[in-house]
């Protein structure tokens, strides 16, 4: 099970000090002031509220926010919190339709140890809210629709560091492949 930055999805070194902020990983100060940017632009009202039985979710435009305030997210779940996850983590959503017992929307991500217990295993997972009922599907449905429509026009972005890239472009500029001139334009724009 790997360690990755909330921010650039880089590998943590199991040694590294821990960069932490909302319960998030971070690669570096840089990564950690990027993400804290992003989450108070996004910080704005939920466009959606989906309250489970161990907990709610709150869906926004680029993250979905678990919290478990209620007393069988705290039996679950212990004094956890809130936690965001934002898309562009999320490597895979499962909906469990409810029926004899209850149903769950689970939420996978790089390196994550989400249960393959099912339902009992559910109740325990940090990254899944359990529910019951027609409606509380239908919505939990809709949900995944509007996150995976929303990964698929926002792709990850590769996961090649700048610096890699910046030293890619050297390379081609050292072969005579670019000129000084074009290295340093892209250079400025890999850069920001």
């Amino acid at each position: 099970m790997g360690r990755k930055c909330a921010e650039c999805n880089k590998k943590i070194g199991m040694f590294s000090i821990d960069n932490k902020w909302k319960g998030n990983l971070f690669c570096s100060d840089s990564c950690k002031l990027k993400f804290k940017k992003n989450f108070l632009e996004n910080e704005k009202k939920a466009l959606v509220e989906f309250k489970g039985r161990n907990g709610r979710i709150s869906l926004f435009e680029k993250f979905v926010r678990f919290d478990r305030e209620n007393i069988m997210g705290f039996l679950m779940q212990g004094l956890k919190g809130k936690k965001d996850i934002y898309f562009k983590n999320i490597t895979s959503i499962q909906v469990k339709k409810p029926g004899i017992t209850v149903g769950y929307l689970q939420f996978s991500l790089p390196g994550g140890n989400e249960s393959k217990r099912g339902v009992f295993g559910s109740l325990h997972d940090e990254n899944t809210i359990s529910f019951d009922g027609k409606e509380k599907y239908n919505k939990a449905l809709k949900i995944k629709e509007y996150i995976e429509d929303n990964i698929h026009k926002n792709p990850k972005r590769n996961l090649v560091s700048d610096s890699d890239e910046i030293e890619k472009m050297y390379k081609l500029m050292e072969k005579g492949i670019i000129t000084k001139k074009e290295f340093e334009q892209k250079k400025k724009k890999i850069l920001g």
